[in-house]
């Protein structure tokens, strides 16, 4: 199945997504920050980053290692120390559905995601991106190739 990262502030939210996701078989790695993501992202690719918008380092204070930032550094095309496969990865932003995460969402669709989903995200409608986003990489025998 897909190996997925997922860039999720919230520790149970993270756990909910890693646990549907590899219930379903996908190999999933879980970050805080976009830092964090980034740096897991170097050694080995990923299929999909699963990444939320709204990333606070205080209460009610955004910061800017988040959503949007991650997404603008997977898709800067002349990231000279970034492997290759980077630019290719999949992105889902999820974000909540409110005024200010409906126009995040706006933003990472602005900024390359490929899909954009408002949370609570349902388990069918997350392993149906999953699903609709790396049918290119699995052949019908199960063989990985990108």
């Amino acid at each position: 199945m897909a190996k997925i990262l997922i860039m999720e502030d919230d520790a149970d939210q993270a756990n909910l997504l890693g646990k549907i996701l590899s219930n379903a078989g996908h190999e999933v790695e879980i970050s805080f920050t976009g830092g964090e993501a980034w740096a897991l992202m170097q050694p080995k690719p990923f299929d999909v980053v699963l990444t939320d918008m709204q990333v606070p380092n205080a209460p009610g204070i955004l910061q800017s290692d988040g959503g949007i930032s991650l997404i603008m550094r997977i898709r800067e095309p002349s990231q000279a120390d970034a492997p290759e496969w980077i630019a290719k990865t999949r992105i889902i932003a999820i974000s909540g559905s409110g005024v200010y995460g409906k126009g995040a969402l706006k933003r990472a669709e602005m900024f390359g995601a490929d899909l954009c989903l408002a949370k609570p995200v349902g388990s069918a409608a997350l392993l149906e991106a999953i699903r609709t986003l790396t049918l290119d990489v699995w052949h019908n025998d199960g063989e990985y190739s990108k």
